[in-house]
């Protein structure tokens, strides 16, 4: 299916990288016009304070797809004070940035972001509606000149790791205990490995907006060990029909290119 006009029309990464569809042109990145891109999606970077990576300022997903959002906002404000006013300004570039790509690259698909309500009319801000993913959130490092590490066999040791290191690590797992759906992103911030205890800052979704209109804050929770593995742990059968079965522990994070974390765990670094 192919990109519709209304989702070219009025891109800024388009427009401002002057961009001709299948040019496989590079997209334009935060630094090539920093001031234009703070106006456009309400940024603002502040000096990034070390800490010891116990000590987190969770930003709740406003929609009840977009926690994977919500934990990419928080990750890059915790890691490099890059700031979004609300996080519809941070969907908008994750949307950008996507539909810049694949018209760079004339794929002529959407993936599964083309749809349409019951009314018939085109859903235009889709990554609202369905949630941004691991190819989104990569699109993002590179806007901003970072890296995105993925992994699909994390350990305890490993988060411990990456906490240790001042960066929150992003995980995805199941939303409960019995979930079978699309699973569930939440931001790990310290892990203790004497207690062993994991401190996480979930951006859940409570089902309904404040009378505010404010977004919704999240909430931070602590889970022995045992109850976190068994939520993050994802088994899949090896093959259609196969009783053999294989797990995944997803996770990821964002990361300087030049402050990598030690024993991060196998994976990819994109950037």
């Amino acid at each position: 299916m192919k990109i519709p006009q209304e989702f070219i029309a009025h891109n800024p990464i388009i427009e401002l990288g002057h961009i001709k569809q299948g040019s496989n042109t590079s997209l334009l990145k935060y630094v090539d016009s920093p001031i234009t891109f703070d106006q456009l999606y309400h940024i603002t970077k502040t000096i990034r304070t070390p800490d010891n990576g116990r000590d987190i300022f969770g930003r709740g997903q406003a929609y009840r797809s977009s926690c994977g959002i919500g934990c990419e906002r928080t990750s890059l404000e915790e890691l490099a004070g890059i700031t979004f006013k609300k996080e519809t300004h941070l969907i908008r570039l994750v949307q950008d940035l996507y539909i810049a790509k694949q018209f760079s690259e004339d794929k002529g698909i959407a993936y599964d972001y083309v749809r349409y309500d019951r009314s018939g009319h085109l859903i235009t801000d889709f990554i609202a509606k369905e949630g941004g993913y691991q190819k989104t959130m990569i699109n993002v490092a590179r806007f901003f000149d970072l890296n995105f590490f993925s992994g699909s066999h994390g350990t305890i040791k490993n988060l411990n790791a990456i906490t240790k290191a001042g960066i929150p690590a992003i995980v995805f797992r199941k939303l409960n205990g019995k979930d079978k759906g699309d699973g569930h992103y939440i931001l790990v911030y310290d892990v203790d490995m004497r207690n062993e205890i994991v401190s996480l800052f979930d951006p859940k979704y409570r089902g309904e907006r404040p009378h505010d209109n404010l977004e919704h804050k999240g909430g931070y929770l602590t889970e022995s060990f045992e109850r976190f593995t068994e939520r993050w742990s994802y088994v899949m059968p090896l093959k259609p029909g196969s009783k053999k079965t294989v797990s995944f522990n997803y996770y990821m994070f964002f990361c300087f290119k030049d402050e990598r974390p030690k024993h991060p765990g196998k994976g990819i670094y994109y950037g």
